[in-house]
């Protein structure tokens, strides 16, 4: 069994992600091979979560699906591929 401070390895895999965008929040949940791997809630800021899952899941390719009702909201992939990242997204 792997000790809690163990970190584990994300590279080459595929990170699907699922981001609920509010006003002043997000929350997101992160999926690997169909198991809930991370979920948590950060402040509605692209960037600070492109640097996030930059952070918790380096070498992986992250695929973004966004929920929001501002249909010209689809910047997150935008921003993961600027950085080498991979991602698609949809509102």
């Amino acid at each position: 069994m792997k000790k809690s401070s163990e970190k584990l390895s994300y590279i080459g895999q595929e990170i699907f992600v699922g981001i609920d965008v509010h006003k002043r929040n997000y929350s997101v949940v992160a999926v690997v091979n169909g198991t809930v791997v991370k979920k948590w809630h950060t402040s509605a800021n692209p960037d600070k979560l492109v640097k996030q899952l930059l952070h918790y899941f380096p070498g992986a390719s992250i695929h973004t699906v966004q929920y929001c009702s501002v249909k010209s909201l689809n910047f997150f992939p935008e921003k993961l591929l600027s950085r080498g990242a991979g991602g698609q997204g949809r509102n």
